[in-house]
Formats: C-alpha cells, sequence, structure tokens
C-alpha cells in the first residue's frame, strides 16, 4: 500500500508546517533543481571564461571554427542519444537499475561512433570550411570526443534519476577546472587545441561519474544491452528522441550553417552571442528536468502542484533575467572584444528567444510525461522546420536573420505549448489523485468544513452497518492452511493483521506472498527508492513475525511498485505453485474496490488462480482504501467515483453478505505489527515530501472485528495477459 497523506478531519489536525527554508530544502524536485541550476551555472560560468581566454588569444576566423566544431559534436551527441537519457530516467526506478544504465550507455556509444563516422566522411562536402578534420589524428579525436560526450549526458540522466544532481554540480566543476588548464596548454594549436580543451575535460569528468556510479550506487559500467530492457527503452524513448533532436537541431546546426553561407566569423558572433543568452534556459532547463525525474519516481502522483510550482519557479527567474541580459548585454559582448559588439541585436533576439524555450521545457516534459509523444514531435517539427528554412534562406542577408528564424519557431512553439499547459492544469485533478490519495489540506470556507465532517461522520456510520451486516465467521477458521495475498508490503497487516494472528495462535499454517517491493510509496531525496525497497522488506518480516508469523513463509516476489499489472505472469507462477504444493483452505485477496493499480491487478490475478484450481470458494477480499475511502471515494478519479459509491451502498442490501473475523485477544498482536511498518506510519527522515499514515488512520483498522468482501468471479484476470477474462 502506498502510504499518502490524509485530511485534517481524519487524522486530528496537520502538523504545524516546517520554515519556508527549510520545506523548499526539504522538497525533493526543489533540491534536484538546485542542484542542476547550481551545475549549470557553474558550466556556463566556466565557458563564459573559457571563451574569453579563447577569443583574446585567437583570432575570431579560430573561435569561429572551433565553436562550429563544439556545435557539430554536440548535434551528432545529442542525435546519438536516441532518446535514451529520458528513458534512463523513466526506467531506472524499475527492476534491475544496472540493466537500465549499461543498456542506454551501449546503445548511445554506438549511435555516436557512427554519427562520428558519418559526417567525418561527408564534412568535406558540407562543411568545407573545417578542413581540419581532415588530417587521420584530428578526425580520431573528434570521434573520441563526441562518444565521451554523448556517454556523459547518458550519465547526468542517471544521476538527475536517481535524484542526486549534486554530482553532475561536483562533475561540472572539475570540468570546467580543467578546461582552462588544458586551454592554456593547447591554445598555440588553434581551433583544433581550443575544441580539445573543451572536450578532453568533459572526458576526464566521465571517469569520475563511472567511479561515483559503482562505489556509491552500486551500478558498474559494462558495454552490454539486456534485449527486454532496450525493448522497453526503445519504444518509450523514439518519440521523445525524434522531438529532443528536432528541437535541438536549429541551435546546434546554426553556427555550421553561418560559417558555410556566410564565414567563419560571423559564426563566432554568433556563437558567443548564443552562448550568452543560454544563461536564460538554466532555471527552465533544471526545473523542466527535475520535474520529470519527480513524475518518473512517483509515477505520475503530485502532477498538477509540481507543474504549477516548476510554472512559478520559471516565471519568477526569467523575466528579471531578459531584463539583465538585454540591458547588460553590449557590455557583454564587448567582454570578448569589440568586434563582438556586432551581435548584440542577435543577442536580444536569442534572449527573447531563450526566454520562451522555458515555456517549451515544460510543455514538452508534460507531453513526456502524458505519453503524447506524436504531438510532441509534431510541434517540435513544425518550429523546427521553420527556424531552419528560415535561416537557411536568409541568413546571407545579414546575422541578425538567424535570430529572427529562431525567434519565429519558438514563437510558434510556445503558443502550442500554453495551450496544452492550460488543458493539463485545468484536467490534471484525476492525473494527480491515485484512489486512496487523499487531497492536501486546504483552508476551506465554514460550509465546507461542515460538508466534510459530516462526509466523515456518514463514512464511520457506513463502516459499523457493513461490521453489523457482515456474518461472522470467526469460529470457522481455515484448518488446512490460509494464504495472504498482499500487493505492497503492508495491505497484509492493515487487512488481515487479527486473522494472520487468530489462524497462528490457532496453529494453522499461514503463507503471505508479497508481491511488489514497495519502493515507489513515498517521495525521498534521502532515501533511493532501492533503499526504501530494502526496508520495506526488513519491515514485513518483523510484522509478521508479531503476527506469528515466521520469515521463511513470507515470499517477496520483488516486483516494481505500480507495475504489477504488467507482471501478471510472474505473479500467477508464483501463486499457481502455492496453491498446488499448500492447498489452503481460505485465501485473502486485496478488494478489487481499493482502486490502486497493484490492487486491482493482484486481485484479479490471484482470483484466476484459485477458479483455475477449484479454490473459488474459498477466496474472501480484504479492503484497505476502499475501507477508510468508502463510501464517498472522493479521492477517486471521476470515472470510478460513481461506480464504486454505488457498490459501497449496495454492499448494505446485498444477498451476498460482507464476512468477520473478530480482532479479540489479537488486537494487541495487530497493533505492534503496524508499528513495525516504520516508513509507513512515520515520517521516517523529516522531509516534507515524506508521505505516511497517521495513527487516526491507522485506527480504522483496529477495531471490534476485520470485514472481508465475497469474491466476484466477473472480476477475475487471464493469467497470461493480466486482462479480465
Amino acid at each position: 500500500m502506498r502510504a499518502t497523506p490524509v485530511p485534517d478531519e481524519v487524522h486530528g489536525g496537520a502538523a504545524e508546517p516546517p520554515g519556508r527554508v527549510r520545506s523548499l530544502l526539504g522538497d525533493s524536485m526543489v533540491r534536484n533543481s538546485a542542484f542542476l541550476l547550481g551545475a549549470t551555472v557553474v558550466l556556463a560560468c566556466g565557458g563564459f571564461v573559457f571563451w574569453q581566454f579563447a577569443a583574446h588569444l585567437s583570432s575570431p576566423a579560430e573561435v569561429g571554427r572551433a565553436g562550429a566544431l563544439i556545435s557539430a559534436s554536440t548535434l551528432i551527441a545529442t542525435f546519438a542519444l536516441l532518446g535514451m537519457n529520458n528513458s534512463v530516467i523513466r526506467f531506472l526506478h524499475r527492476s534491475d537499475a544496472a540493466a537500465t544504465v549499461n543498456t542506454g550507455t551501449t546503445v548511445v556509444a554506438a549511435a555516436a561512433t557512427v554519427g562520428s563516422v558519418l559526417f567525418l566522411v561527408g564534412v568535406r562536402w558540407f562543411a568545407p570550411a573545417l578542413d581540419l578534420l581532415r588530417h587521420p589524428a584530428a578526425m580520431l579525436l573528434f570521434a573520441l570526443f563526441t562518444v565521451t560526450l554523448a556517454v556523459s549526458l547518458v550519465n547526468d540522466s542517471v544521476f538527475i534519476g536517481l535524484q542526486r544532481s549534486g554530482y553532475i554540480l561536483t562533475r561540472n566543476t572539475a570540468v570546467v577546472a580543467l578546461r582552462l588548464l588544458l586551454l592554456t596548454a593547447l591554445v598555440g594549436l588553434g581551433a583544433t587545441g581550443i575544441f580539445t580543451a573543451y572536450s578532453a575535460a568533459v572526458a576526464l569528468g566521465l571517469l569520475l561519474y563511472l567511479v561515483v556510479l559503482e562505489r556509491r550506487f552500486g551500478l558498474p559500467s559494462r558495454p552490454r544491452i539486456d534485449r527486454v530492457r532496450l525493448g522497453e527503452m526503445w519504444r518509450y524513448s523514439a518519440g521523445n528522441y525524434l522531438a529532443t533532436a528536432i528541437l535541438m537541431t536549429p541551435t546546434l546546426i546554426m553556427p555550421v550553417l553561418i560559417a558555410q553561407r556566410v564565414d567563419a566569423e560571423h559564426a563566432a558572433y554568433f556563437y558567443i552571442a548564443s552562448l550568452l543568452a543560454s544563461v536564460l534556459v538554466f532555471v527552465p532547463q533544471a526545473a523542466a528536468r527535475s520535474f520529470f525525474a519527480d513524475a518518473a519516481a512517483q509515477h505520475g502522483a503530485g502532477l498538477r502542484a509540481s507543474l504549477a510550482r516548476v510554472i512559478r519557479i520559471v516565471a519568477i527567474a526569467e523575466v528579471p533575467a531578459l531584463l539583465a541580459l538585454i540591458a547588460l548585454g553590449h557590455v557583454g559582448l564587448g567582454l570578448f572584444g569589440p568586434s563582438y559588439t556586432a551581435a548584440y541585436p542577435v543577442l536580444v533576439l536569442l534572449g527573447v528567444t531563450s526566454a520562451l524555450t522555458s515555456v517549451g521545457y515544460v510543455g514538452s516534459t508534460v507531453l513526456m510525461i502524458a505519453g503524447r509523444l506524436r504531438l510532441l514531435c509534431g510541434l517540435s517539427a513544425v518550429a523546427g522546420t521553420t527556424s531552419v528554412a528560415g535561416a537557411y534562406l536568409f541568413v546571407g542577408h545579414g546575422l541578425v536573420w538567424a535570430g529572427w528564424s529562431l525567434l519565429t519557431g519558438e514563437l510558434i512553439l510556445a503558443g502550442s505549448y500554453v495551450v496544452v499547459i492550460r488543458s493539463v492544469l485545468r484536467r490534471s485533478a484525476a492525473l494527480d489523485t491515485e484512489p486512496g490519495t487523499a487531497p492536501a489540506p486546504s483552508r476551506r470556507s465554514p460550509a465546507r468544513r461542515l460538508a466534510a465532517a459530516g462526509a466523515s461522520r456518514g463514512a464511520e456510520l457506513w463502516r459499523r452497518y457493513v461490521e453489523r451486516r457482515a456474518t461472522n465467521v470467526t469460529g470457522t477458521l481455515p484448518r488446512r492452511g490460509l494464504l495472504v495475498v498482499a500487493p505492497h508490503p503492508d495491505d497484509e497487516t492493515f487487512g488481515a493483521g487479527a486473522t494472520i494472528a487468530r489462524c497462528r495462535a490457532a496453529g494453522i499454517p499461514v503463507t503471505v506472498v508479497v508481491a511488489t517491493d514497495g519502493a515507489r510509496s513515498t517521495r525521498s531525496g534521502k532515501l533511493l527508492p532501492r533503499e526504501l525497497a530494502t526496508i520495506r522488506r526488513a519491515e514485513v518480516v518483523t510484522a509478521c513475525r508479531h503476527l506469528g508469523v515466521g520469515a521463511a513463509d513470507v515470499l517477496h516476489l520483488d516486483l516494481p511498485d505500480g507495475e504489477l499489472a504488467g507482471h501478471a505472469a510472474e505473479l500467477t507462477a508464483v501463486l499457481c505453485r502455492i496453491v498446488a504444493e499448500r492447498r489452503p483452505e481460505r485465501i485473502l485477496i486485496p478488494a478489487a474496490q481499493d482502486l490502486l493499480a497493484d490492487h486491482v491487478a493482484a486481485h484479479r490475478v490471484a482470483l484466476r488462480v484459485a477458479l483455475d484450481a477449484g479454490l473459488g470458494r474459498c477466496v474472501l477480499a480484504y479492503p484497505v482504501w476502499a475501507w477508510t475511502e468508502g463510501p464517498w471515494f472522493l479521492g477517486a478519479p471521476r470515472g470510478d467515483r460513481a461506480a464504486t459509491t454505488w457498490w459501497a451502498f449496495g454492499l448494505l442490501f446485498s444477498a451476498r453478505r460482507p464476512v468477520s473475523v473478530s480482532t479479540a485477544g489479537h488486537l494487541a498482536a495487530k497493533r505492534r505489527a503496524i508499528a513495525a511498518h516504520t516508513s509507513q506510519t512515520t515520517n521516517l527522515t523529516g522531509e516534507p515530501d515524506w508521505s505516511w499514515l497517521r495513527p487516526a488512520w491507522c485506527g480504522l483498522f483496529l477495531r471490534d472485528v476485520e470485514v472481508f468482501l465475497p469474491a466476484d468471479p466477473r472480476l477475475a484476470a487471464d493469467p497470461t495477459t493480466g486482462g479480465t477474462a
């Protein structure tokens, strides 16, 4: 079960909020964004100093050639990502994280190698101005540095996905220092020396990444591809890859296009102007990447609140940054040399374009989270084509036309994304609300507080009536054995803890199957999902020991939390084996009316296994979220709310009565078992974002009886597909 906050009416008042600074620092998304922003600022400031030195130590033509080389290398590395950077974030928290990282890295390295070779073969035809790439040594260096850049970009995503962006800040600091040291040694080599100093530092920084991943996170880098994982990643990454490549192409190709259609000197002017204008993308880029990592780690929970927070952060940062760029841009360009001030009109246009790009970062992230990849690709294609075509046709009339072309494309994209973001903000209440997830506490009018109190009182009356109507079966314990299927570590305790303890006290064998690892029960900036999974595994063993079940009878499948429906085959195989070996007299499964995806999947699969084994009459369902959220189910999506509310009231009159088991004599054991789930019943790390179950909520399961619902064969699933039979 996922621990989620509950309303004040349930837990008796929210805790006093921490200080604003402490709250912000405790927000994993804000903290991750801050580190990413710091990493970007360090890299940009270092780049500013680097290019200042290069501009004063080399001619504009050499700087232009070096900028074109770096842009070409970055363009190839970006295309070589194949969208794997986003897929790594998306799939990192699933089982076998090393397979995700190594598969993504290996594929990207291979793609960067192929892309570099193709570029070097054709460079004499489409970019003859880069004649320095005709020497074998220069060609080898270009390919090597392009591959290391691509692999570094993937590893950036690994640390973002782990929500440990502080390591990116450390790496970038080292890269900046190395670039300046190498530039002083290699500047005499002209454009080749500038390019080598710039890129070799990234290669050395990659070594730091690889060491940290292996020693700190247990993710050794190996050149291997997991075909199953590659298939999953590619299906997701294809659209992301195409959209990202289209979006980045205009900016990255522009220096090469200008060098070819105008001259290398003007390419240098444009490159430096774009470097200064890129300051405006720091905040939206960092916030959007953290937003995506946070949504991936939490399965999209809290999307509306996170989106609103990102928009607020970006809006506050962009307006003053744009005004400062316009006011100080002429001075900034002059620092590179008097001739660079000619690029000021382009700088202003690129500044406005970069400010609009913030809308694109947020909008594209929303579409990636929502899986609207075709729309993402379509919008990107229209904007990218407009920018490149305009620059190709008009840049010969003046450098400023490159800026106008990019701005036009970005205006098209920003306008489209504004519509997308507004649509998500209007409709995302359902995305944020998982069944059983209570809305965040808010200031309510007296009328609303009265209505909430009435709803809470009505829910308690409903629970009492269900308990009174249930048939008491305490005296008919399953002598041959009991099997309990728990979708998450702790569901067995809340739903059937006293019944388990009663059976064990009578010497009846009990087997508990815990389907998922529970790694996504909350967001945390202090614990990795796999670390939380380890904690929850130990907690369920301790809880079951309090109930009288030994560790040998607690079976952990460790399937990915939130993805049980996609692993129906594994759950089916285990349950079939246990049912065949132990032939339990009673099988307890989660109620389908809990509505959580994992609860529904466990219900359907377990019910089908029981039916196929001729044990359909032995199945009862224990309600968890259905017990706390019924009969109103206000936290459920609108499409499910009416049906579940109808079911809840129908339960009061249905001929198929629920059954109950007395908790007398075993309530203390159940209370100790609930307390053993520390990560779910306390704020384990002290983080403001930590979701946990308040004592009053837990108290709803410490009653005189435990209620179980009759299973409906119509809800059984096909064990091969997980679909409804």
